[in-house]
């Protein structure tokens, strides 16, 4: 569509064509209703991962928005807020929102739908998270992520049983959570605690998850569902809140493999260097370069040790390489500075 001036003679704060005209009117219109009303709400805008000792996040970034949906109707839809931004704001940037509720405290808010603009404004549905769920990796790091729980249960008594024998409990949940590289890798059987009671808090298990469904292609947020189970006195700590307790401690790490060699680490042009690795294990050499130094270097390798070669070519002098050393997923390397002949 050809531009076309709004106003004759042009005015000297916009150049008078019409999309500009009516971006500017629309930009100062939704930053006036934010900021000089009483619908503004200060806010920040979260993500990264979460302190659940200091609950702050990674990233946060203070701004204004319009919180939609406080004054609800029915108590089960107290939880859902809508939240409007300015488009420059970059809400979808966001997994998360800090609210000032009205006893003065801040509230996390899990953003549920990918934030879309209307040319006016930026809309995301907010569910407010209820719950942060704590749980380990295999190296015994803790993780901490604020959610948004449901109960799953519907309307049975909470217990299964087989005719007149009670066997078990048997509730279940649904949480809401961010979904990134941490979450994405969480598995059936996975064991958590989820309950506010710290004396004989309910002990759950991961029974499914729903990472693609919610994702929006961008790894928007995932659903878990969760069954009540067994506690484990040998395994969890209630004084933690954390299942399956892995002690950092206890767990062996594998020695860095270190690299030797004679003087400096440097080869010289038409020159040759032996290079040791200093473990017991059985390493596999191998050399990182650039393009210009391919077909200069070679390498032989006799067990632990490795002899490199460099062509006598004075173009390679100031070039640098790496020395690699591998072993069972331990990699080392050293950067080696070529230089002139003697």
């Amino acid at each position: 569509m050809q531009e076309w001036y709004v106003i004759n003679p042009q005015p000297t704060m916009l150049d008078g064509l019409e999309k500009d005209e009516w971006d500017a009117w629309v930009a100062d219109s939704f930053d006036e209703l934010i900021t000089e009303t009483p619908l503004r709400d200060d806010v920040k805008l979260c993500r990264g991962q979460f302190n659940g000792e200091t609950g702050e996040f990674e990233v946060e970034v203070e701004t204004q928005a319009i919180i939609q949906n406080r004054d609800f109707d029915a108590y089960t839809q107290g939880w859902k807020r809508q939240i409007l931004t300015r488009i420059s704001d970059n809400l979808a940037e966001y997994k998360y929102v800090k609210v000032i509720d009205t006893l003065g405290n801040t509230q996390i808010y899990l953003i549920m739908t990918m934030p879309e603009s209307n040319k006016i404004y930026t809309k995301a549905v907010l569910h407010e998270c209820n719950y942060t769920l704590k749980w380990q990796d295999a190296e015994g790091r803790i993780y901490y992520y604020p959610t948004y729980t449901a109960d799953a249960t519907q309307y049975n008594t909470g217990v299964e049983r087989n005719g007149n024998v009670l066997e078990t409990g048997y509730i279940q949940l649904m949480s809401w959570i961010s979904l990134d590289d941490i979450t994405r890798e969480l598995y059936r059987d996975k064991r958590m605690f989820i309950d506010v009671a710290t004396e004989r808090p309910e002990t759950y298990v991961i029974t499914s998850t729903s990472k693609v469904p919610y994702s929006y292609n961008e790894m928007r947020i995932m659903r878990i569902t969760f069954t009540e189970c067994e506690y484990n006195p040998k395994t969890d700590r209630v004084d933690l809140m954390l299942c399956d307790y892995i002690n950092p401690n206890d767990i062996s790490h594998p020695s860095p493999i270190n690299i030797t060699y004679s003087g400096l680490p440097q080869l010289r042009i038409g020159g040759r260097k032996t290079f040791t690795a200093e473990t017991g294990n059985e390493v596999v050499f191998s050399l990182v370069n650039s393009a210009l130094l391919d077909g200069k270097l070679t390498m032989e390798q006799t067990g632990n040790k490795c002899v490199v070669k460099c062509a006598n070519d004075s173009a390679l002098v100031g070039a640098t390489f790496k020395v690699r050393a591998s072993h069972n997923g331990v990699v080392s390397e050293l950067l080696v500075d070529i230089i002139g002949a003697v």
